[in-house]
């Protein structure tokens, strides 16, 4: 008599194996057929074959698709993403120190993890550059970077204040914000893409050894450009807030495309070398991609930390 937990079981050592294709050694399932297996879910049984075609990942190539986790669903979704925020390479960052911040109703906000293992130097030579975007107000990281000697330029189309200003020597602000295909905003912001943004300040080319995001959903749609019109080489770190604001039609399907953009950063050569749960919200955690949460958490924010390993200081 077939036993499908015990050949779910077996299965498990061939799971792990394609898992380790896919994220350790970056081969790509491009197509699949099976024969008599099951229609819903291609869970091993009786007489079940399984073909796969694979093709080995070209660096600086987007990825065009990610393995379920599990068996597809949101739960198991949810975890490898908690899986993948919840283990930073601590390591890789020398000196990190965490700067700005204000209080919000007993709650500290907009402290940001900074590897600083390159920034001791660039500003004696000018060469310090920073995108902070996404304000609310809240300038204490911008001021940080000045005063350490970078150039700063902040960016946030909500808030009241003329299109360009000059807040200090070296330090801008734009009335601007990240373009997004998610719609939503009002029609009188504007609203550029990454590299109409650089091309337009004229550091197109330029080193830009900060970039700070917390723009409200829209970090999706800039991770979605990455390797077609952001060269990432150009970028030493990058610092986020990722947000998940809940169900959708197929909540699956959004937060494997969630892993799947982080994890192409991590192909790109960044590192994650932080990550900070909002002091807000309940933190996320497992063990691995197989282990379930202890319940499904709807929204959560998390600010994370990323340094390109071509920059790195051995």
């Amino acid at each position: 008599m077939f036993d499908v937990k015990t050949a779910e079981d077996n299965a498990t050592p061939l799971y792990d194996f394609l898992h380790s294709a896919y994220f350790n050694y970056n081969w790509i399932p491009i197509l699949a057929s099976q024969n008599n297996c099951s229609d819903a879910v291609w869970r091993f049984q009786e007489g079940c074959q399984l073909w796969v075609l694979w093709s080995r990942w070209q660096q600086f190539k987007p990825l065009q698709y990610i393995p379920p986790a599990g068996d597809g669903s949101a739960d198991m979704e949810l975890t490898r993403l908690s899986s993948f925020v919840n283990h930073p390479d601590e390591e890789i960052c020398k000196l990190k120190q965490s700067i700005s911040g204000n209080w919000l109703n007993s709650l500290l906000d907009g402290t940001y993890y900074v590897c600083l293992d390159n920034l001791l130097d660039a500003p004696k030579t000018h060469e310090c550059l920073v995108y902070s975007m996404g304000i609310r107000d809240d300038w204490s990281f911008d001021e940080a970077l000045h005063k350490h000697g970078c150039e700063v330029h902040a960016f946030d189309p909500s808030i009241d204040k003329n299109e360009t200003e000059k807040r200090g020597d070296r330090h801008w602000f734009h009335k601007w914000g990240l373009a997004t295909s998610s719609g939503g905003v009002p029609s009188d912001w504007k609203l550029y893409s990454f590299p109409d943004i650089q091309q337009k300040l004229g550091h197109t080319g330029r080193l830009l050894n900060v970039l700070k995001m917390d723009v409200e959903g829209a970090e999706w749609t800039f991770l979605s450009s990455v390797g077609v019109d952001i060269p990432l080489d150009s970028i030493d770190q990058i610092i986020m807030e990722i947000h998940e604001f809940g169900e959708g039609p197929d909540w699956a399907g959004e937060l494997r495309k969630k892993a799947m953009l982080l994890h192409q950063l991590e192909k790109w050569g960044f590192v994650l070398f932080n990550s900070k749960v909002y002091s807000a919200h309940l933190t996320l955690r497992s063990l691995n991609y197989r282990a379930p949460l202890n319940g499904t958490r709807k929204n959560f924010f998390y600010e994370l930390s990323f340094l390109n390993q071509k920059y790195i200081k051995l």
